[in-house]
């Protein structure tokens, strides 16, 4: 029996391949076409939700029985409906969309009980059709979410169809920064004569020069733009017919490079001539280095940690003096630390001596100040080649500071600073004054302490926060009332309850009087962008440009100034820039954001004029300072923008410090600077009510410059009334009355992008207001740049 399984099972498999087939030549069974369930009958059912398959084909539920999800049940599972014995899904079943019985079309599906266009998975139904949200202008992200302002749909984003610097403008992509029909933005064109250039509209440039990014130059000999714009030779080299060539003056050309071989130890003297370790290359020699001090005639050193000679050196011309001192590795004194050691101080050097000494301060371009350190006196001595007075030359301390701050302020050893809430505590002040100079003499001696000559507005501030130490005699500011007459200030002691009227005047700006700086009280740095043609002031921290760009009106050159980042300057801060080296000066004069009175047919305002590099720069007389009027003829006048440093972490004010909410205006640049005012018109006060207070919060009274920049910018609630600015002026057109000073003050309706601050109509001066006449309303603002 075991051995006949085999035979048998053989005979079954042979049957069944007779009676099934090979398969060999046949198609296998055709798949089931049903979408969804299965094939009953040659039928399409579903065998979840069935009656006579539920489960399965022939698989019947009994009477009153529904199929529920493949089985037969009393009743529907939740979430579904019995419609006719099945169960289903009336938020999905085409067939009983929303309720039993409800069909929808073959071109739709059932979504959340309802009939809807059955859209590719990209699409969504919006207003009855298929739209792809990511693409569509009209439903950009979502339904009816359009794009606006010639924007179109890219990644269900609305973006600018434009190129960058690009902005989409009556229906076409335009540059703001040329197209003369929106110059600056859209819509806005230009007068007739006048092209866009930097997003300002100016006259063409002169012959002979191009427009690069807004500013008039000669390719043919712009080191910035040689030949083309925005080919930079390298530095110290000057461009020549359009082509980058030999060494600006002063500089030798060594292999690519341009060197002063006065001072560089590889090479001194000549190219490639090295100076040994431990040596240093002091004009053009090489010499073993010494400390400073050590060069010094029986040196000795102040409380400051200034060390001097001891002795008077023998007298000699200006140049020699300031020659022999940097020879070894010293300099001359300032007026400054003159006067701080005279013998009438407590911290003198014990010199007693009655001969004027000649200071690196400038009196004008053929002369300097001197100081005498018997009683620290001053005078002035020309700077010809017969001239010849003694001096003494000084080591500074290795650890000056890099700041308007410790022994960088005038007083007592690191107690010369009085801080200032003005600016948001960002600031010091002298505590103690300076010595009797010119008004140019005291900008440039500012300028030289990494400070600027304090405005009329700071000194107000100031004294009425307790600055100590007013003489009651008259002091220099940072303001002038015209082109030859200084806004002068006096206090006397500590006096909180001081007040301008009576105490405030203007006088020539050759009178030697006393002074205070005012600095940043931390190492701030310049100006974070980069300046086309940039000019950087070594010790001011401000950025210049180094040629005249387009040439403008006066509230234009406002505009065209703001847009690119900076400001047009007041009139002491392009003296310090000047006087620092601005290149480049071709004497046309150049307009300043500074008033400067009524002539009995118009307003003025400051300008300035110098030739080349001069830094003997005269800030006295008609030859560098005028006034001009600000419609003047020609009405165009070229100009220079200034920059300042910025504070990365000032945030503005608090919303509650500003009347009225505050406005905050972003000038361009990559780190921009910022600018906030009152949107609202303060109450009634005094000038010194309206300085003090909003220096207490952290601000300063807007000035006119400050008030057209924002006006023509859309600063909102113009009120009709005329404003206070910080800015003083004076008349002295009568020769028979006593010179009176004025605060100018404008004023605008509503919003008004037009405003140029012109007399009449937006402008005039005022007397300057007591507690019981004359008082206005005015304005606050605040900036993240360091002024």
């Amino acid at each position: 029996m075991s051995k006949s399984k085999p035979f048998r099972t053989l005979l079954v498999v042979v049957w069944a391949v007779s009676v099934l087939g090979t398969g060999c030549g046949d198609s296998d069974p055709p798949p089931s076409s049903c979408s969804t369930g299965q094939q009953c009958g040659g039928v399409c059912v579903d065998t979840q939700s069935s009656l006579q398959h539920c489960g399965g084909c022939d698989q019947a539920c009994s009477a009153g029985q529904v199929c529920s999800q493949g089985a037969c049940k009393s009743q529907c599972a939740q979430g579904q409906t019995e419609c006719g014995g099945t169960c289903v899904d009336t938020r999905s079943n085409v067939s009983n969309c929303g309720s039993c019985g409800t069909a929808c079309s073959e071109s739709q599906v059932c979504k959340d009980g309802g009939c809807v266009l059955a859209c590719s998975e990209d699409q969504e139904v919006c207003g009855g059709t298929c739209v792809d949200t990511k693409s569509s202008s009209e439903h950009c992200g979502g339904c009816n979410q359009a794009c606006t302002g010639g924007k179109v749909c890219v990644s269900a984003n609305c973006v600018s169809p434009c190129l960058e610097g690009q902005e989409w403008c009556g229906g076409a992509c335009v540059d703001t920064q040329s197209n003369s029909q929106h110059c600056g933005g859209c819509n806005q064109a230009c007068t007739a004569g006048l092209e866009c250039r930097g997003g300002s509209c100016g006259t063409p440039c002169p012959q002979g020069q191009r427009d690069c990014n807004g500013t008039c130059v000669d390719t043919g000999t712009d080191p910035q733009n040689c030949g083309t714009c925005g080919t930079a030779c390298n530095p110290g080299h000057v461009c020549s017919s359009g082509t980058c060539g030999g060494c600006q003056s002063g500089l030798t050309s060594c292999g690519q490079s341009c060197i002063d071989t006065q001072t560089d130890p590889q090479n001194c003297g000549v190219c490639g001539k090295a100076c040994s370790s431990g040596q240093s290359c002091l004009q053009g020699v090489c010499k073993v280095a010494t400390s400073c001090a050590s060069s010094l005639i029986a040196p000795v050193k102040d409380a400051w940690d200034t060390s001097w000679d001891g002795l008077e050196r023998i007298a000699n011309t200006y140049a020699a003096a300031k020659q022999t001192c940097e020879g070894l590795g010293a300099r001359l004194p300032t007026a400054s630390e003159l006067f701080l050691v005279n013998a009438k101080r407590l911290e003198n050097i014990g010199a007693t001596s009655t001969n004027y000494l000649w200071s690196l301060a400038p009196y004008g371009p053929a002369t300097q100040h001197t100081v005498r350190l018997s009683d620290g006196l001053t005078s002035t001595a020309a700077v010809s080649t017969s001239a010849k007075q003694t001096y003494r030359c000084v080591c500074p301390s290795a650890s000056a500071p890099e700041s308007f701050s410790g022994n960088a302020c005038f007083g007592s050893p690191g107690k010369g600073c009085f801080a200032l809430k003005e600016g948001g505590g960002r600031y010091n002040m002298d505590g103690v004054d300076r010595p009797l100079l010119s008004k140019n003499g005291a900008v440039w001696e500012c300028t030289y302490q990494r400070a600027h000559l304090a405005d009329y507005g700071t000194y107000v501030a100031a004294i009425v926060a307790g600055l100590p130490g007013g003489n009651a005699s008259w002091y220099h500011t940072g303001d002038d009332a015209r082109s030859s007459k200084d806004v002068l200030i006096k206090w006397t002691g500590v006096q909180k309850s001081w007040i301008a009227s009576g105490n405030t005047t203007a006088s020539t700006l050759t009178a030697s009087r006393s002074f205070r700086c005012v600095g940043v009280n931390y190492a701030a740095g310049t100006h974070p962008n980069t300046v086309v043609g940039e000019f950087v002031g070594l010790r001011s921290g401000y950025k210049g440009e180094g040629s005249n760009p387009v040439q403008a009106v006066w509230e234009v050159a406002h505009d065209t100034c703001w847009n690119r980042g900076g400001h047009l300057p007041r009139s002491t801060e392009l003296a310090a820039l000047i006087q620092e080296g601005l290149p480049n000066g071709d004497n046309s004069w150049l307009w300043t954001s500074d008033q400067a009175g009524y002539n009995g047919t118009q307003f003025l305002a400051m300008t300035l004029r110098w030739s080349g590099s001069n830094k003997l720069f005269g800030y006295y007389n008609s030859d560098y300072v005028s006034t001009v009027y600000k419609t003047g003829t020609p009405p165009d006048r070229p100009f220079r923008c200034i920059y300042y440093p910025l504070d990365a972490q000032y945030a503005g004010p608090a919303e509650q410090s500003c009347q009225g909410g505050c406005m905050r205006f972003q000038l361009s640049g990559a780190t921009p600077a910022v600018v906030w005012m009152d949107m609202k018109d303060r109450s009634l006060a005094t000038l010194e009510g309206a300085m003090s207070s909003c220096s207490a919060l952290g601000g300063r009274l807007a000035s006119s410059r400050d008030h057209t920049e924002a006006i023509r910018h859309s600063l909102p609630n113009g009120s009709g009334q005329y404003l206070l600015t910080s800015d003083l002026t004076y008349d002295d057109r009568s020769t028979t009355q006593t010179p009176v000073p004025y605060v100018s003050i404008l004023k605008w309706t509503a919003v008004n992008t037009g405003f140029n601050d012109q007399y009449s109509a937006y402008s005039t001066w005022g007397v300057i207001p007591t507690a019981t006449a004359s008082t206005r309303p005015y304005r606050c603002m605040w900036t993240n740049e360091l002024r």
